[in-house]
């Protein structure tokens, strides 16, 4: 994510502001078999945004993005699944929030 809002860092001094953000991911168990065994997850990727201008809080807001899923026999396969699902939810958070920062006024 720091990489990709590094890429739009640009110094003009009518549009200066620092972003602090707090990420958050999560997996959650959402559903078991009769056994108790966990049969479906939920990965959960959230970032809280505060928005600092002329030193003074201007904005925050919470983007979150969720994606449920099958367990899988195979842990290797599922943890290799659940790096990509985490790695585009956090691409998909890092567009919505480029998208809201370059509108800010």
């Amino acid at each position: 994510m720091k990489e990709k809002l590094n890429n739009y860092i640009i110094n003009k001094k009518n549009k200066s502001f620092r972003v602090d953000i707090l990420s958050i991911a999560t997996k959650a168990v959402s559903a078991k078999n009769i056994s108790g065994d966990a049969t479906n997850f939920k990965s959960t990727v959230s970032i809280k945004v505060n928005l600092v201008m002329n030193n003074r809080l201007k904005n925050n807001f919470i983007i979150k993005e969720s994606f449920n899923y099958n367990n899988s026999s195979n842990k290797f396969n599922l943890k290799t699944y659940e790096k990509d699902i985490k790695n585009n939810l956090t691409e998909t958070i890092t567009e919505q929030l480029i998208f809201r920062l370059s509108n800010i006024k």
